[in-house]
């Protein structure tokens, strides 16, 4: 019996991009696919191209829908898969030739509920050491909130569809801080097969590249929740957690102090205070990496901002 993969590709005004993205699916060596394509309300001719390849490949199904936001598009398309698993992709991003099929294979030779792949992104690379690594829900998830070898994106991971039964994306910026480690705890055991699987788009307009804001502020306060949801239920994954949240207090205090905005905006004010507050415990915890106390020391200065533009001329 075949296991079908259920493609979930949300799209907003990327017509530079999805075209590329949805080749990147329907040219793969697995052909078992269920390809949803969510149109979320696009302006541009994402919508167009979309309907498009649904006349040329009978896998792939288009749903154009007022625009709500990237959450609400996967969501739309959870509740109607008939898959096995489950790929999310964004419309931005491709996947490299062959992976869902390792994935998958990956996923039936190890009795596995979530099997994960590398990415790049512009030069780099994540997570392709090039070695199996099997962790069962709660060391993956350790792992998955410290970004060692894992992270809690929802994209290069491919899933077993009843782990989202009762699970679904938030309405708002950053939805995968929420979920994605409440999934992984639900999961049996977790792959990652360390092959490059994934390219992350750099995209200017993306939201993790869009200016300075309240949506920022807004990412650390979900992270927080999570921490105290994990430090409430899963105790011993508690300082796992609270990693996470310092790493993003760091990483929005250090849009904050690249960014233009005053430092009397409010979402500017709230992210200094929350890194002031945190940083003797940012600096001291052996869990953050020497690059971010680098960071964190300039931005406690406040010659981040002068640093990183001369960084950028050299």
């Amino acid at each position: 019996m075949s296991n079908i993969v259920s493609v979930i590709i949300p799209v907003y005004n990327v017509e530079r991009y999805v075209e590329r993205c949805i080749k990147s699916v329907i040219s793969q060596d697995y052909k078992d696919l269920e390809i949803i394509l969510v149109d979320d309300g696009s302006l541009d001719k994402s919508g167009d191209i979309c309907d498009y390849y649904s006349n040329i490949d009978s896998r792939i199904k288009v749903i154009h829908k007022k625009n709500e936001g990237l959450g609400e598009a996967r969501n739309t398309a959870l509740d109607i898969i008939k898959g096995d698993y489950i790929f999310f992709i964004d419309s931005d991003d491709y996947i490299y030739p062959g992976i869902i099929k390792k994935l998958v294979e990956n996923s039936l030779l190890y009795d596995s509920d979530i099997v994960c792949c590398g990415y790049q992104s512009g030069k780099k690379k994540y997570y392709c050491g090039g070695n199996i690594e099997i962790y069962e829900k709660l060391e993956a998830t350790k792992k998955a909130l410290k970004n060692d070898g894992i992270d809690v994106n929802a994209v290069c991971k491919l899933y077993k569809k009843q782990l989202f039964e009762s699970i679904r994306y938030p309405n708002c910026a950053y939805e995968v801080v929420p979920v994605t480690y409440k999934v992984i705890l639900k999961a049996n055991k977790i792959v990652n097969i360390g092959a490059l699987g994934y390219y992350i788009e750099k995209r200017e307009g993306s939201i993790t590249r869009s200016a300075f804001g309240k949506n920022n502020l807004l990412y650390i306060n979900m992270t927080y929740d999570v921490y105290m949801d994990v430090k409430k239920n899963i105790p011993q994954l508690e300082d796992s957690a609270y990693v996470f949240y310092l790493n993003s207090v760091i990483g929005m205090a250090e849009r904050a102090s690249e960014s233009k905005v005053s430092d009397q905006n409010i979402e500017y004010k709230e992210v200094i205070k929350q890194f002031n507050d945190n940083y003797r415990k940012i600096v001291t915890n052996k869990a953050i990496t020497i690059r971010k106390k680098i960071i964190a020391i300039f931005i406690k200065c406040k010659v981040y901002g002068i640093i990183k533009r001369i960084y950028r001329k050299i």
